[in-house]
């Protein structure tokens, strides 16, 4: 498990486009799936710095996620 995530509900993922702009987004700043239920997709970051990027990142295409780190919501 990842000590730096951001949590995506599944919905997020319901346009095709999103979703692969969702994708590009995390792979660019080297997340990868960490945990994954019915509703939420956890991705993992190896730092800080990447997991806010990314978050700022999905801020600008109308993305809202959750940030973790060590499993406690921000």
């Amino acid at each position: 498990m990842y000590k730096y995530q951001l949590a995506l509900e599944n919905y997020e993922f319901s346009d095709k486009d999103k979703s692969k702009s969702i994708l590009n987004i995390i792979r660019h700043y080297k997340g990868e799936i960490d945990d994954a239920n019915n509703f939420t997709v956890y991705f993992g970051f190896p730092s800080e710095l990447e997991q806010l990027c990314t978050n700022a990142a999905l801020y600008e295409i109308s993305v809202c996620s959750e940030i973790w780190t060590d499993g406690v919501k921000k």
